[in-house]
C-alpha cells in the first residue's frame, strides 16, 4: 500500500503512450521524514533520458526512493529512469514489461534480488550495473532475451550465479566485468 501523495509525473515515451510516475510516501518509514514509493502506471513505454539529471525525481528525490512498483501495462522501463535510487532496496517488474533501457537501474547499492519477466526481449547497456549488493537475477532464463548489452551486470560485486535466458545468442564486452562473487553462470540451453 501507498502512502499520501507527493506529487507526479507524465513519462510518457510519446503522445501514444500514457505512463505516469505518481511519488507516495513510504508509510513503512513512517517517523522517518522523506523517504517514498514510486509507482509507475498507464499503457505504453516509459521516456528514454539521455542523462540522469533530466529523470524529473532525480534531483530531490531518487535518493529516498524506497520502492518501485511498475504496473501491469508499462511495457518499457526507460534510460537513466532509477539511476542513483540509493535508497531502493525492491523494484517490482511486471509481465507487461518488454524492454529495459540502457542504465534504467545503474547504481542501486541495496538491491539483493531482481526478477526480470519472461516477456522481456532487450535489455540496454549498463541496465544493472554497479547494484553492488544484487546477488540474483529471477527468472532471467526464461525471458526472451537475445543479446545481453555491454556491461549489463559489469560491477554486481555480489552476484554469484546466473542463469542466462535460454534464447541468448550473445553476451557484450564486458558484461560481468568485476562480478567479483560470480562463480557460476549457468548457460542452460542457449546456442552461442
Amino acid at each position: 500500500s501507498y502512502g499520501s501523495l507527493v506529487t507526479s509525473w507524465d513519462v510518457s515515451a510519446t503522445s501514444q503512450d500514457k505512463v505516469k510516475a505518481t511519488l507516495y510516501n513510504d508509510p513503512k518509514t513512517y517517523g522517518y521524514q522523506g523517504y517514498y514509493i514510486l509507482a509507475i502506471s498507464g499503457a505504453g513505454n516509459m521516456k528514454d533520458w539521455t542523462s540522469s539529471s533530466y529523470v524529473p525525481w532525480y534531483s530531490s528525490y531518487s535518493s529516498k526512493i524506497t520502492s518501485v512498483t511498475i504496473e501491469d501495462g508499462v511495457t518499457s522501463i526507460g534510460s537513466d529512469a532509477f539511476y542513483y535510487c540509493s535508497s531502493l532496496t525492491f523494484v517490482e517488474i511486471p509481465n507487461s514489461v518488454t524492454s529495459i533501457g540502457d542504465g534504467a537501474l545503474i547504481d542501486i547499492k541495496p538491491i539483493t534480488e531482481i526478477t526480470i519477466p519472461d516477456s522481456v526481449t532487450a535489455i540496454g547497456d549498463f541496465a544493472f550495473y554497479g547494484c553492488a549488493s544484487l546477488e540474483g537475477v529471477g527468472g532471467f532464463k526464461f525471458s526472451k532475451v537475445t543479446e545481453l548489452k555491454d556491461y549489463t551486470f559489469s560491477g554486481c560485486a555480489s552476484l554469484y550465479e546466473i542463469e542466462l535466458p535460454v534464447n541468448l545468442k550473445s553476451v557484450g564486452r564486458s558484461a560481468f566485468y568485476k562480478c567479483a562473487q560470480l562463480s557460476t553462470i549457468n548457460l542452460a540451453a542457449t546456442t552461442m
